[in-house]
């Protein structure tokens, strides 16, 4: 057979799709990604990921055991490839830390961590219940209020579950392209 592997390079081929198949689903149970960015200020974000300035943009306190584990994703323009003749979490990490280069601007952090009932047994990641992440409860440190959004029912509901969270504000700058965060 592995005669015939190295010269049917479309035997190969249909294997390897066949295998890429298989994996994807198995990836897709037992990892769970929360992504991070830097950049508050950033209109691309706001438009993309808080419903077009609509939504709410939140600050963590990076000085816990949690999320000070965020990994930089890489801004890739092809696909990487998975070595599934390595049994190591480090060489297969990439595959979920990747990104097409036309989203760098993003500057994306990411936390990895494993869904608990497919989690591969002692695995020293974080894990997740039914996909939610147990975070520190001093880590949420403010809520950023979109421009778009309304600030005032959104501080009213940050002040009734998490009264010692700081709730922000984004403003658009007069004249320019930018926001700035009011405290």
């Amino acid at each position: 057979m592995r005669a015939t592997l190295l010269t049917d390079r479309a035997r190969t081929a249909d294997l390897l799709n066949q295998i890429s198949s298989a994996l994807a689903p198995e990836i897709n149970a037992r990892y769970r990604l929360y992504c991070l960015g830097p950049d508050v200020g950033n209109l691309l974000m706001w438009a993309h990921y808080a419903d077009n300035h609509r939504g709410v943009c939140l600050e963590f306190d990076l000085r816990n055991d949690v999320l000070c584990g965020a990994l930089r994703c890489q801004y890739l323009q092809e696909f990487p490839f998975m070595k599934i003749y390595e049994n190591s979490d480090e060489a297969n990490l990439l595959i979920l830390l990747a990104k097409s280069g036309v989203w760098s601007y993003e500057r994306e952090y990411r936390l990895v961590a494993q869904e608990r009932v497919a989690a591969v047994k002692g695995a020293d990641t974080l894990m997740t219940d039914q996909s939610f992440l147990q975070l520190p409860p001093e880590a949420l440190r403010a809520v950023i209020v979109g421009c778009q959004a309304d600030y005032d029912n959104i501080r009213a509901f940050v002040q009734r579950v998490a009264p010692r969270v700081k709730v922000k504000r984004a403003v658009r700058v007069p004249n320019r392209y930018q926001l700035a965060i009011e405290e």
